[in-house]
């Protein structure tokens, strides 16, 4: 399994998962890439909730991914706490789904 970064998720990221963490994640993303639930409107982007810095799954972060099963690639687009947001917006949602078409044609 190949995991791309967004600049977005890189700067988000470093401050919401310690490294051992991050390393869970992309180990659990791996095992289940189809974890996530799909996203409506979003292109195909899913949400996956993990465990952050002593809070359990449900109180911590949010993993904004897009898989390309053909590639076993998980593109990570963004990230965010459930104290920051309980979900994202209608514009956060239209630029996921710019972004997701954009990376799905790379594919194709």
């Amino acid at each position: 399994m190949v995991f791309l970064e967004t600049p977005t998720f890189a700067r988000k990221i470093a401050g919401i998962l310690t490294a051992e963490e991050y390393t869970a994640l992309q180990q659990d993303l791996a095992a289940n890439p189809t974890q996530g639930k799909v996203i409506p409107s979003c292109g195909g982007a899913r949400k996956a909730r993990c465990a952050a810095k002593g809070k359990g799954k449900s109180g911590g972060a949010r993993i904004i991914y897009l898989y390309i099963q053909i590639a076993d690639t998980i593109h990570l687009i963004t990230a965010y706490t459930k104290s920051e947001a309980s979900d994202i917006t209608s514009d956060q949602k239209k630029a996921i789904r710019k972004l997701t078409n954009q990376l799905k044609q790379i594919y194709t």
